[in-house]
C-alpha cells in the first residue's frame, strides 16, 4: 500500500501498481462494487491513515460527476456512482444490467470517509471532507428510496445485488428487484452514518429528520423460511448458489447492521447464508476468500476464519505474495485479496465496531502464542495486545482522545485490572474513560 498509494497519486486499482502491459484485466480499473473499497480496509487499523487519503481524494474528484448522473439519469438530487469508474470521472450507468445497475458505488466509498473519522475522532475532517460526501449520497438515497405497494416500507431500486442471478418464476434468470438486501444496507449504513455526522457537527437539522424518518420506515434485513439472510425480497432460486460475491451479508462487514452480541438471530442467518454459499464451491477467487475471513472473524469463529485464511494463501497467492483470480487463460494478478487478507487478519485480533473493543475475537489455535502492536481501534486509541497459550495476557491502550469505550475480554476470560500512570482504573461493563496523552495498561484473566 505504501507503493501504490502515496500523497498526490492515483488510489489502488485492481492491480495496485502493477498493472503489466498494454491492455491490463478489466483495463486495472477502479471496481466500487467491492474491489477498491476492499484495498482500503487495512489502511486504518493497521495504522497506515495516511495511505487512505489517495482514495479520498479521488472520491472527492468525481462527485461533481457523479452530481450530473444523480441528475440526468434519475432525476434525484445528491450524487451517484455505479460498479466501476475511471481517472476521468465516469460515473454513469453502463455495461450489462446484472453489475451495470447497481447505484450504490459512490455510497460505500463514501463510509470510507466515516470510517476516517471513526479512527481519528478528527471533527475538522468531518466538516470540511466527510460530511460533504456522506450528504451528496444521502441526499441521492432519500430521493430514490420508495414506498413498497405491499409493505409499505421504503425500499431502493430497480437495483441488483452486485453480479448474481436469480431464478425468476418463469424459469429465466432474473437480475433486478426493488430492494435487495445490499442496496437495503447500504441505505441504512449512509442515512445513519449521515444523521450522526451533522449531529456531531450541530448541523442540517432538517436533513437529520428526514434521514431519523426514512431510517424508521426503511424495509431492513429479514431472514428466510429457511433460516438464511434473505439476499433478494422474495425468496427466488440462486442461478449460482456459490457466487463469489456475498453481498447480503454487507451488514456483517464492513457494515454494522449484525452482530453476534446485538442481533443474534441476523448473526445466525449471516452464519447459515455462509455456509449455504460455501457448500456450493464460494469463496473461489483470493478476494472472496478474504472477504469470508473477515466474516468468520465478526462471528467470532476463529478456527473458521483460519481455514479462509490458508484457503487464500494456498490457492490464491503466488510465490511472490501477488494474490489471483481465476481465469480462463489461467490466474490473474488482484491485488484486493491481499489487502482484503491483511485486514482480516487484524480483524481475527482486534475488533471495534459497534461500540465494543473486542480483544482476540478470532483467535485461532493456529497462533497460540504471540503479540501484535500498534492496531488502531475507532474512536481514536492505538492498540498493542500479548498473549500466550490461546489466551490473552494482557493489552495496552494508547487513546489519542478522551472518550468511553467498551472492553471485551476474549471468549473465556475478563479483565484482571487496568492501570494507569501505576495506579489502578476503575471500570464497569458499560465502558471505562479513557483520557488523551495516557497509557493504559490491561491485564487478562481467566473468568471463572
Amino acid at each position: 500500500m505504501s507503493a501504490a498509494s502515496r500523497a498526490g497519486s492515483l488510489p489502488a486499482n485492481l492491480q495496485g501498481l502493477w498493472a503489466d502491459g498494454l491492455n491490463p484485466p478489466w483495463s486495472a480499473d477502479y471496481h466500487i462494487n467491492i474491489n477498491i473499497q476492499m484495498n482500503y480496509w487495512p489502511a486504518e487499523v493497521t495504522a497506515l491513515s495516511e495511505l487512505h487519503d489517495p482514495f479520498f481524494r479521488y472520491i472527492e474528484r468525481l462527485l461533481p460527476h457523479a452530481e450530473r448522473t444523480a441528475k440526468k439519469a434519475y432525476g434525484c438530487r445528491g450524487a451517484v456512482a455505479h460498479y466501476t469508474t475511471n481517472p476521468w470521472g465516469h460515473t454513469a450507468l453502463d455495461g450489462r444490467i446484472v453489475y451495470g445497475l447497481w447505484p450504490d458505488g459512490l455510497a460505500w466509498s463514501a463510509l470510507h470517509f466515516w470510517e476516517r473519522f471513526d479512527y481519528t475522532r478528527n471533527l475538522g475532517f468531518l466538516r470540511d471532507r466527510a460530511f460533504p460526501i456522506l450528504k451528496a449520497c444521502a441526499a441521492f438515497t432519500l430521493d430514490y428510496l420508495v414506498k413498497h405497494p405491499r409493505t409499505g416500507k421504503l425500499v431502493s431500486g430497480p437495483s441488483n445485488s452486485p453480479e448474481n442471478t436469480y431464478i425468476a418464476p418463469s424459469g429465466e434468470r432474473g437480475w433486478i428487484v426493488m430492494g435487495a438486501a445490499m442496496s437495503q444496507s447500504m441505505a441504512f449504513a449512509i442515512l445513519s452514518r449521515c444523521e450522526q455526522a451533522a449531529a456531531l457537527l450541530g448541523v442540517e437539522p432538517e436533513l437529520r429528520a428526514r434521514c431519523r424518518e426514512a431510517i424508521a420506515n426503511l424495509q431492513r434485513l429479514e431472514i428466510g423460511s429457511d433460516g438464511r439472510l434473505k439476499e433478494w425480497p422474495e425468496e427466488f432460486p440462486e442461478a449460482e448458489p456459490g457466487h463469489r460475491h456475498i453481498s447480503h451479508l454487507f451488514g456483517l462487514h464492513p457494515g454494522y447492521e449484525i452482530d453476534v452480541d446485538e442481533t443474534p438471530a441476523l448473526a445466525a442467518a449471516a452464519r447459515k447464508a455462509l455456509d449455504h454459499r460455501l457448500a456450493h464451491g464460494g469463496g473461489h477467487t483470493g478476494w472472496s476468500a478474504a472477504w469470508i475471513t473477515l466474516f468468520w472473524a465478526r462471528l467470532g469463529e476463529g478456527e473458521r476464519a483460519w481455514q479462509f485464511f490458508e484457503k487464500l494463501l494456498r490457492d490464491s497467492t503466488e510465490s511472490n505474495l501477488f494474490d489471483t483470480h481465476p481465469s480462463g487463460g489461467g490466474p490473474i494478478f488482484q491485488i484486493d485479496g491481499n489487502f482484503g487478507g491483511t485486514a482480516a487478519l487484524a480483524e481475527m485480533l482486534l475488533q471495534s465496531h459497534a461500540g465494543r473493543l473486542r480483544f482476540l475475537p478470532a483467535l485461532p489455535k493456529a497462533w497460540p502464542s504471540g503479540r501484535v502492536r500498534n492496531l488502531r481501534a475507532r474512536g481514536g486509541a492505538g492498540v498493542d495486545i500479548e498473549w500466550k497459550d490461546g489466551q490473552a495476557v494482557s493489552a495496552t491502550l494508547r487513546p489519542e482522545t478522551t472518550g468511553t469505550h467498551r472492553l471485551i475480554a476474549p471468549q473465556g476470560q475478563r479483565i484482571a485490572r487496568i492501570e494507569a500512570n501505576g495506579k489502578s482504573v476503575a471500570w464497569k461493563d458499560e465502558g471505562v474513560r479513557l483520557a488523551r496523552g495516557v497509557v493504559y495498561r490491561i491485564a487478562f484473566q481467566p473468568a471463572g
